[in-house]
């Protein structure tokens, strides 16, 4: 009896690092992770990674980023730095902004 290999899935690296402040119980931020997530599986093909901060956590990170507004989302990779405010639900400004699809 043979065992079939199991496929492995080959991490890709990610295309675009993005970190979201967020006040958890707030629908509008709950709406602007939603959107990340759709933005970047639909134009980023799901190379990107989010990390999402609670500022009633980590208020120092929030301070030390200078956000002052939730949800903030911060581009961070690739250079250079940016940073969109609200529910991101305009993708366009998104598109535009991050240049995705442009050489």
């Amino acid at each position: 009896m043979t065992r079939g290999k199991r496929s492995r899935r080959i991490p890709t690296p990610a295309t675009h690092v993005f970190t979201l402040y967020v006040a958890d119980i707030k629908p509008v931020s709950r709406r602007a992770l939603t959107n990340i997530h759709a933005f970047g599986r639909d134009h980023l093909h799901g190379r990107y990674e989010v990390n999402v901060i609670d500022i009633a956590k980590h208020p120092a990170t929030a301070l030390a980023d200078d956000v002052v507004v939730i949800p903030t989302l911060i581009k961070s990779w690739p250079l250079p730095r940016q940073m969109f405010v609200g529910d991101l639900s305009d993708t366009g400004v998104l598109l535009t902004r991050l240049a995705v699809g442009c050489p």
